[in-house]
């Protein structure tokens, strides 16, 4: 069916990006402060954040943000992690966000309602909606989503790759034939939405529980789209040792999400930002991208466009609230890197 291909491309963007889009919204949790707050250590001495070479910052790397490694802290705040981006009296809260989360995860909102307090503006993470004129492109070039000459994914696969996919698939309740003649990278995208979907996990969390809070105090949001085009035919364009090497990571993840999904959840919505550096950070779907050009490119595009509402964001003055994904926040010469290098100053909110 034409409108399940395109939803094809809609899955890799959110897999890749942690990308919301409206849905219903997991259920915050009121829990109160904690009575004493954590203290923060001073700055130690680390090697300053990449600096832009010829004007073009060098792409996104999946090691840890030096700026982060600066900003230790003893003890934990409640609720999931946060920084303060301040320049002149300009001010952005963001908040980290973690992909997919389950439906019914419970969060302590307190430190998240402190922030919106007084904001002018809340940027929510990039949607995956297809505009017309990509609906259009996808519709034309659909059966490049698959194997060509009726070939059946099941023949480029080992007897071990069979068996953790049909184990998934098994999960997901999905029928073989959904897969049976897409490319290996679109049918591993493919079926870790499918497996995600059928575990409760959301894509589209925190982004939408973050726009119902906005909504409620009619706070005025941002959303930017994505070029779902160009994702597509980054993937669809891959070699055949590319698209395979993907495949292995879409299994990967979804395996760690069956194995891990809610406890690294839990790490989000506790503020365990240890865990969530050793484990989250370092998705396998990050040597899928590695392997492949198009997909850097369109992983540099989500940060620069990130950093860009940010600088804007300051430029305007007063307080704003962002959602970010913690790969593009957090990684070396990810959002924040970049910011400090432009003269913010990065830290921790107290509240």
């Amino acid at each position: 069916m034409k409108g399940r291909r395109a939803q094809l491309l809609i899955a890799a963007t959110l897999l890749l990006t942690g990308a919301a889009q409206p849905s219903t919204a997991q259920t915050p949790s009121a829990q109160p402060p904690v009575s004493q707050p954590p203290v923060s250590q001073p700055p130690v001495s680390q090697p300053p954040a990449a600096q832009p070479v010829g004007g073009v910052p060098p792409p996104i790397d999946p090691g840890e943000s030096a700026v982060v490694q600066e900003l230790e802290v003893i003890g934990r705040y409640p609720g999931p992690p946060q920084w303060t981006v301040r320049r002149g009296d300009a001010e952005v809260v963001v908040l980290g966000a973690l992909s997919p989360l389950p439906h019914t995860l419970e969060w302590n909102t307190h430190r998240f309602d402190r922030a919106l307090d007084g904001a002018r503006l809340v940027i929510l993470p990039p949607n995956g909606r297809i505009g017309l004129f990509d609906g259009a492109y996808l519709l034309l070039h659909q059966g490049d989503l698959r194997l060509p000459g009726g070939q059946r994914l099941w023949d480029r696969l080992t007897p071990e790759e069979r068996r953790r996919f049909d184990s998934l698939r098994s999960d997901a309740k999905t029928d073989a034939k959904r897969y049976e003649h897409l490319k290996p990278a679109i049918a591993g995208m493919t079926l870790e939405a499918d497996f995600d979907k059928a575990a409760g996990l959301s894509a589209a969390k925190p982004g939408s529980t973050v726009k119902r809070m906005a909504d409620a105090r009619q706070l005025r949001t941002q959303v930017e789209g994505l070029p779902i085009a160009a994702l597509f035919r980054s993937v669809v364009r891959m070699d055949e040792n590319a698209s395979h090497a993907c495949l292995d990571a879409f299994l990967t993840d979804a395996e760690r999400h069956r194995a891990q999904g809610r406890a690294m959840a839990e790490a989000w919505a506790n503020g365990d930002l240890g865990r969530l550096k050793g484990e989250y950070l370092s998705s396998a779907v990050d040597q899928c991208i590695a392997g492949a050009p198009g997909l850097q490119a369109f992983v540099e595009k989500l940060t620069r466009d990130a950093q860009a509402q940010m600088d804007a964001a300051l430029a305007k003055g007063g307080k704003t609230v962002a959602v970010i994904d913690l790969r593009v926040l957090l990684s070396a010469n990810g959002v924040l890197d970049r910011l400090k290098a432009e003269g913010a100053a990065i830290g921790v909110p107290h509240d």
